[in-house]
């Protein structure tokens, strides 16, 4: 499933023939090891996740869980990086060259929100490329708390627990405000150097 349709994959033309949308992986995680997962990082330090500089923070209501790599939590970054470059390979076509440090989110009944914005910038010196999100939370958990991407419009994406989604760091896209329940998401970033 994705924003657009896919086109036949060219190996010789890679990026040319790639939609620049968002889509959902081939692959979804089962209940177990969205378990693990929330396990895993339930067990790093929370943290009021923060936008750049202070006035910019009532743009962001959660709670961020930074999921560095460790000895700990190596299977879940392997997972990880598996399934985005999967995703890469198959949908976009971008140069990447690795993975920058996930985040586990937090939005709660009443403090959960995220404003339109974009993740595309410079990690020192890799630009984040693609942007990898794998839902928690089951869609009854919570109320509110939808992910959308713009394009031409507002475009809900699936909310199933486990679900896989992608889409290029500079799409615009937003949490809408959680107003009960809980809702969980894991973000990572392919990186790599600047585009061309």
């Amino acid at each position: 499933m994705s924003g657009y349709p896919n086109e036949a994959i060219d190996p010789a033309n890679r990026v040319s023939r790639r939609w620049l949308g968002w889509v959902r992986g081939d692959i979804s995680l089962g209940d177990e090891e969205c378990d693990e997962f929330v396990a895993r990082c339930l067990a790093c330090e929370s943290q009021a996740a923060k936008v750049g500089a202070a006035e910019l923070s009532a743009r962001r209501q959660s709670y961020i869980r930074r999921v560095d790599p460790s000895p700990e939590t190596r299977r879940l970054h392997e997972r990880i990086r598996s399934l985005a470059e999967a995703i890469n390979d198959t949908h976009f076509g971008f140069d990447v060259d690795g993975i920058i440090s996930a985040d586990f989110l937090e939005y709660h009944g009443g403090f959960g929100r995220f404003d339109w914005h974009v993740d595309y910038g410079y990690v020192n010196d890799r630009v984040r490329k693609l942007t990898i999100i794998i839902q928690l939370s089951r869609p009854e958990d919570y109320v509110g708390g939808e992910l959308e991407v713009f394009d031409a419009g507002a475009i809900a994406l699936p909310q199933e627990r486990g679900a896989v989604l992608s889409f290029p760091s500079f799409v615009p896209h937003h949490v809408t405000p959680v107003t009960g329940g809980l809702r969980r998401s894991l973000v990572a970033w392919l990186t790599g150097p600047a585009f061309r």
